[in-house]
Formats: structure tokens, sequence, C-alpha cells
């Protein structure tokens, strides 16, 4: 008797074949299995570098030297550090809670407006602003704010440190050197009071040496020249002899700076040459001297070739002064 016939089309599946379906069916599920094993250890890995990366954060945060705030838009702190609480004067707990707006500040709000808009319209702002601590005092405050999206909502970032002692160092500096500029003016008008002094005596110095000289030339020098053409015995001309030696001490310390410019001027020249020197004019020197105004004239131009001014145009008055100041 024949077997079952096969269906035609139907392929027959050997013992071996099903043993081998039935064991790929089989490691399927350990597959996917051990796939999700491996997702696990994965997302636990991810999750605790996450949780050292936060912890890590916070104890920068907690221990850095800036003081750190989160807030919200709506001015809110949602994190401060341990250097907020210490710049502040207030714990943490109190701070976080607190809305910026409670605190005490000399800004004008018109300008802490203006801060708040340029975060919001740029990213961020860096300025300084002074703060009440909790015991009153106020700081100054050098702060650096930007403005972050998060998952829900907008937040600010604040980083801020106080710079109280650089400010009244710089306004020490200020006011020391407001003080020295103002020692600096006093003793300008000093020394400028002291070349004045100065000046003065130097002219009063030229002025009594060329009293002196102009003295000697005109009420000691006539006379000693006409004892000396008078009939005087020995003795008599020796003491003239020592008059005369005895008056040359009395000018020579001071003779080169004045007769020595005017070495070869009369003593007539010489009187002239002073008053033109004090700015008096042909008429005036005429009247004081009791000559006519021709007679000044020609002494004026002898006094012009003998001092060495060639130029008609060019001032006595100017030349004797420059002479005289050197």
């Amino acid at each position: 008797m024949s077997g079952p016939r096969i269906a035609e089309g139907v392929k027959l599946v050997t013992h071996d074949e099903m043993k081998t379906q039935a064991e790929e069916r089989t490691r399927e599920p350990a597959k996917i299995n051990e796939e999700l094993q491996r997702e696990i250890e994965d997302r636990k890995r991810a999750e605790k570098a996450l949780r050292e990366e936060t912890i890590r954060n916070e104890a920068i945060l907690q221990t850095a030297m800036d003081g750190f705030c989160v807030i919200d838009i709506r001015g809110e702190i949602l994190k401060a550090n341990y250097a907020a609480s210490e710049i502040l004067g207030y714990s943490i707990e109190n701070l976080v809670g607190t809305n910026i707006r409670d605190f005490e500040t000399t800004e004008a709000p018109e300008e802490i407006a203006k801060h708040i808009d340029k975060v919001l319209n740029t990213g961020s702002d860096r300025f300084e602003i002074k703060h009440c601590r909790k015991d009153g005092e106020m700081v100054d405050l050098e702060a650096s704010v930007n403005f972050l999206i998060g998952k829900d909502d907008g937040f600010f970032s604040c980083f801020f440190h106080d710079i109280t002692a650089r400010k009244q160092a710089e306004k020490a500096l200020r006011e020391r050197e407001t003080a020295l500029e103002a020692r600096t003016n006093e003793l300008k008008e000093v020394n400028s009071a002291l070349r004045v002094l100065l000046r003065q005596r130097d002219e009063d110095r030229r002025e009594l040496e060329g009293n002196v000289v102009l003295n000697v030339k005109q009420l000691v020098e006539p006379y000693v020249d006409k004892l000396k053409r008078s009939p005087l015995n020995a003795k008599q001309r020796a003491y003239l002899s020592e008059l005369e030696s005895s008056l040359n001490d009395i000018v020579s310390p001071f003779v080169h700076e004045l007769t020595s410019k005017y070495l070869a001027l009369t003593p007539r020249e010489i009187e002239i040459s002073h008053l033109v020197r004090e700015g008096k004019t042909t008429k005036e020197v005429a009247e004081l001297l009791n000559l006519s105004a021709r007679t000044i004239e020609f002494h004026r131009r002898n006094i012009r070739t003998k001092i060495g001014i060639k130029s008609g145009k060019a001032s006595l008055r100017s030349h004797l002064l420059s002479v005289e100041d050197h």
C-alpha cells in the first residue's frame, strides 16, 4: 500500500530544520532582552555621569568666590550660592524665594529697567550697582547677568562680587589726586610770586648799582677831575690817588654789569640812557635835565651809535632793556 500523497508545492521540513527554526525563535527574545539590558546600563551610566556633573557644578558654585543667583523672569531668586549669602548678609534659605525688587539699592528704577531691557534684548549685561546688606550696610557690586531659555521658561543667571574696597580705594585716589592738583597749583602760584620777587629784586639791584655808578660819575668824578687839574702838593696828590682807587673799589663789584655796557658813554649819556630805559620821552628827559629837546636828541643819536644800533627803526629803549636783562 502506497503512503499518503504530499500536495504539490508543499515543501517537507526535516527534523533538523525544525530544530534550527525553534532555536532561532528562542534566540530572538534573548537578543531583545540583551539589547534592553544594554540600554538600561547605558542609561544608568548617563544618569550617574549627570549626577556627578551636577554635584561637581554645585560644588563649584558653592565654593566660588563670586556670588551666584538664578532668578526667574518675575525677579524671584530660585537658587543662590554661599558667596551670595556672604556678600548680601542673608542665609541661602532667606535668599531663595526673595524677589530682587525687595532689596534696597541706590540705583534709580529707570536705570535698573535699562539693565533689564539690555539683558532681554542682547542676552547679557555687565554693570555696577549698590546693594543694601541685611545689616543695612551699602556695598558696591559688579554684576554680570545673562538671560537663558530653559525647558519651561526663561531665567536670569547672575554672577556678582563685592568691589566696595576697590571703589573706596578709587575714591581715596581721586581725592588724593585732587589734593595734589590743588597743592601743585598752590606751588605754581608760589613759584610765580617768587619769580616776580626775584625779578623785582634783580631790578632793584640793577637800579641801585646804576645809581651808585651814576652818582660816582656825576657827583664825585667831576670833582676828582677838578682836583687833578688843581695845584696840589705831593701829599695831597697821594690822598687824591687813594680816593680815586677807593672809589673804583666801591663800584668794581658791579661795574662790569652796568658800566661796561656803557663804557664808551659819557656820564650825561648814561644818565639819559637810564631815563630812556624807564620809558621817558625826549621831551620828558629834557624837562628833567633842564636841557633842550634838540640836545637830548643829539645825545640819543650818540648813544645809538656807541651801543651799536644801526637800524633807524630799532627802538633805543627796547635795546637798552635787553642789554640790562643780560
